[in-house]
C-alpha cells in the first residue's frame, strides 16, 4: 500500500491513494479531476504542476518553475512596507502600491496542469505528495489579541514548527522570480502588519530573529499606550517577511527599501487591553467614643474587571472634604480579588499625634483603590467613594466645645 498514515503518497501511484489522500469519492477518478482538484494542498513540494513534458518530473524541473508557486507579492524600493499595506489595506491601491507580480485575485496560487501537450497530466506528480502540511507561514491563528500586563501585544500565524523541514514542504528558500531571489527567504525577519479596521494607519512589528523553516511565526512586541489604545476594537493583521527589523510596533514605515513579502491574506481579530477595576460599596467610616484614638472604616470591595488582580486600597481620613495633606491620616492595604469575586475590608487606622477624636467630629472619610499588581493589565480604572465620618457605639458622647 502506498499512502502512508492517510496523507503521504509513495509510488507506485494508484488512484486510490490519491482519492484517500484528497479525501475525495471513486466518482472523482479522471486524472484531470484529480490533478486539478481543489483538494490538493499547494504547499506540498509534490503535486501535480503545469510543466511542459509527459516524462516524470525531476527536482530541479519542480524548483525550476517553483514547485508550483505563482504570483508571489513582493514589494521593493523606497517604501516599499508602506506600499504594501496601503495595497493589502486596501487603502491606497493605485500602480505605485502594486506588488510586483501586479495585481492578482490569488496569490501565493498554486500552477495547476491544464492538460495537452504542453501542460499535461502526470499520476506521477503525486509520488511524495504529503496531504497535511502547512504554509510556511500561513494565516493568524487569533481571533482576539490581548494586550497584556506587560504592555506587549503577541500575533500568532500557523504554519511552522514541527514536521516542515521533513522535505515534503515546498522550501521558500528555493524560490526565484517575481522580485524573488534564491535564498532570499532566510535572510528576512518574520513581521506581522495590524491595522484598525476603517483607518489609514498600520502598524509593523518583527521577531529578533530571522525566518527559517523551524522558526515560530508569531511575533511578540510592546506597545506604548497610545498605541494599544488606538488598536482596540475590530483590526485586520497579517504575516509578511522584511529586511528590516522593527523592534517595535511602529507607524514610521519610511525609507524602507525591501524586498517586502506578505505572505498570506489579511484576517480578521478584536483587539482587547484588559483592565483591572475594583468597585467600593458599602463604605462607612466612624470612630467608637470619644476618648479613642483610632479610626474605622469599611466597605466592599467588588472585581468589576477583566482579571483577576490585587486592588490597592487607601483609606484618607480628614476633618476637610478637600482632604489637605496638613489634615489628612492615611491608611493603606490590599486584597486579592478573583474576576467577579467581592471582599470585605475594614481598617482602623491611629489618628496621628496632635489629633483628637474631637477633630474628626465632623470629618470626612474617602477610600481610592488603584490596582497593586495584576495578570494581563495594561492599566487600570482608579475608583473611589466618600462619606462622613459618624460616632457609633458610643451612646452618650461628650459634646466637645
Amino acid at each position: 500500500m502506498t499512502l502512508i498514515n492517510g496523507v503521504l503518497i509513495q509510488a507506485p501511484v494508484s488512484q486510490r491513494d490519491i482519492q484517500g489522500a484528497l479525501g475525495v469519492g471513486s466518482g472523482t477518478n479522471k486524472w484531470s479531476q484529480l490533478c486539478t482538484h481543489n483538494n490538493v494542498n499547494r504547499w506540498a513540494k509534490y503535486k501535480p504542476i503545469s510543466y511542459n513534458t509527459s516524462a516524470n518530473l525531476t527536482l530541479a524541473q519542480r524548483k525550476s518553475v517553483n514547485y508550483g508557486i505563482t504570483n508571489i507579492p513582493v514589494w521593493s524600493g523606497n517604501g516599499a512596507v508602506n506600499k504594501m499595506g496601503n495595497f493589502w489595506f486596501g487603502v491606497n491601491t493605485s500602480s505605485t502600491n502594486y506588488p510586483i507580480c501586479g495585481i492578482k485575485t490569488e496569490y501565493w496560487a498554486w500552477q495547476r496542469p491544464t492538460g495537452g501537450a504542453s501542460s499535461p497530466y502526470r499520476e506521477l506528480d503525486f509520488n511524495g505528495y504529503k496531504h497535511d502540511v502547512s504554509a510556511p507561514v500561513g494565516g493568524c491563528t487569533q481571533s482576539t489579541i490581548y494586550i497584556g500586563a506587560t504592555g506587549s501585544l503577541t500575533i500568532s500565524f500557523s504554519g511552522n514548527g514541527s514536521g516542515q523541514s521533513d522535505g515534503y514542504v515546498v522550501p521558500l528558500s528555493e524560490l526565484t522570480g517575481e522580485g524573488v531571489s534564491t535564498g532570499m527567504f532566510g535572510n528576512l525577519y518574520t513581521s506581522a502588519m495590524i491595522r484598525k479596521t476603517g483607518s489609514n494607519i498600520f502598524y509593523v512589528a518583527s521577531r529578533d530573529d530571522k525566518w527559517s523553516e523551524d522558526t515560530s511565526t508569531s511575533v511578540t512586541r510592546d506597545v506604548t499606550l497610545a498605541i494599544g489604545n488606538a488598536l482596540v476594537g475590530d483590526c485586520e493583521v497579517f504575516p509578511f517577511l522584511s529586511t528590516k527589523k522593527f523592534e517595535s510596533f511602529t507607524n514610521d514605515l519610511s525609507g524602507e527599501t525591501g524586498p517586502v513579502v506578505a505572505m498570506f491574506n489579511k484576517s480578521s481579530v478584536n483587539v482587547v487591553i484588559k483592565k483591572a477595576k475594583a468597585e467600593p460599596s458599602n463604605f462607612s467610616a466612624w470612630y467608637v467614643k470619644a476618648s479613642d484614638k483610632t479610626l474605622h472604616a469599611s466597605f466592599t470591595l467588588s472585581n468589576t474587571g477583566d482579571v483577576p488582580f490585587r486592588a490597592k486600597y487607601t483609606v484618607y481620613f480628614s476633618a476637610s472634604p478637600t482632604f489637605p495633606d496638613s489634615d489628612t491620616t492615611i491608611g493603606t492595604g490590599e486584597v486579592y480579588l478573583e474576576n467577579g469575586s467581592s471582599s470585605s475590608v475594614t481598617k482602623n487606622q491611629v489618628i496621628t499625634i496632635n489629633k483628637t477624636a474631637s477633630y474628626y467630629r465632623n470629618g470626612y472619610a474617602r477610600v481610592i483603590i488603584t490596582v497593586a499588581a495584576g495578570y494581563g493589565i495594561i492599566f487600570y480604572e482608579s475608583t473611589s467613594a466618600a462619606t462622613s465620618i459618624v460616632w457609633n457605639n458610643d451612646p452618650t458622647p461628650t459634646p466637645y466645645d
